[in-house]
């Protein structure tokens, strides 16, 4: 029996969401509804995608009884008030990362979830990767040795993005090409380091055994390389993505949407791959990178001394 899902938004990230649904076998998942800020963008939304319903705003999605769970794919600053009138209306929610803004409001969307009995998870699709399975178990195994330091970085080329800025020295025009900037941070885990570092990811012993788990996107891995420990020998691993889904992103969150099903259908409250907790931890990390850096939001401002004022 296929489950009946509800789309909370008609962004781009609601229109992959839905590409991957509508690839996998109709008695697997089934789009009943859409809603949008504004009827207009919902039925369009609807229209294209053969969507039966399309609401402007999400209280008719909430109340709608054919949908048992809704994707929450709108900005980020609405998804408290999203996910506690989805939860509070009786739909199982999944709900585009961040779920809050701080750990506060998860904390306050996990609860809620928690007393009326329904699913709820973080939507992080990497998490239900082939991939990332395989990861975990050598790591789990120790067949690439004890982890030490993780390097890790997430990038977007801008190459193909063209600006053309003013030199005010010639008065002509240069053609200005880069890279997304990325931001660093350094995190201790249990006496282990965690660096972003290039669009890659290496796990390094501390004895200099280098293993390597290099993943090219590391959100959406679909290719290994792995070099175990004692023989030094290096094996390339395969994950493609279902051959139905239109694309990789929309592979990742097939994995992902089958995943709540089956979380739903054993009466689990949350995904033992993206659990609350889980959400909590990097609610919470966010929260200190954020504060550490004096970035405040905008209720925080009155009430909040930062720790570097």
């Amino acid at each position: 029996m296929a489950l009946k899902w509800g789309i909370c938004g008609s962004g781009r990230i609601c229109q992959s969401f839905v590409n991957a649904l509508q690839s996998s076998p109709t008695e697997e998942h089934k789009v009943e509804a859409v809603a949008a800020r504004s009827e207009e963008n919902a039925r369009q939304f609807a229209d294209k995608n053969k969507i039966g319903k399309a609401y402007g705003g999400y209280q008719n999605l909430a109340k709608d009884a054919d949908v048992d769970v809704v994707y929450v794919g709108i900005v980020n600053s609405e998804h408290l008030s999203a996910c506690e009138l989805m939860l509070n209306n009786g739909k199982h929610v999944l709900c585009e990362k961040p779920m809050g803004l701080t750990k506060g409001q998860v904390k306050r969307i996990t609860d809620l979830a928690k007393e009326k009995n329904l699913f709820c998870m973080e939507a992080i699709c990497g998490r239900f990767s082939p991939a990332y399975s395989k990861i975990r178990e050598l790591i789990s195994t120790e067949k690439i040795g004890e982890v030490k330091v993780v390097f890790a970085n997430y990038g977007l080329s801008l190459m193909h993005k063209e600006r053309i800025l003013k030199n005010e020295l010639g008065g002509g025009a240069i053609l200005d090409l880069g890279i997304y900037p990325i931001q660093f941070a350094l995190m201790v885990f249990g006496g282990k380091l965690l660096f972003p570092y290039q669009q890659k990811v290496f796990l390094q012993k501390l004895v200099l055994m280098i293993l390597a788990l290099v993943v090219d996107v590391m959100s959406r891995p679909t290719q290994l390389e792995v070099t175990t420990d004692g023989d030094g020998k290096t094996k390339v691993l395969d994950f493609p993505v279902a051959k139905e889904a239109p694309g990789i992103m929309e592979g990742f969150l097939r994995y992902e949407a089958d995943a709540v099903k089956e979380c739903i259908k054993a009466g689990k409250l949350e995904s033992p791959l993206m659990s609350v907790s889980d959400s909590l931890v990097i609610a919470s990390i966010m929260d200190k990178a954020r504060h550490d850096v004096g970035y405040q939001l905008e209720y925080e401002r009155a009430n909040m001394v930062m720790p570097c004022q």
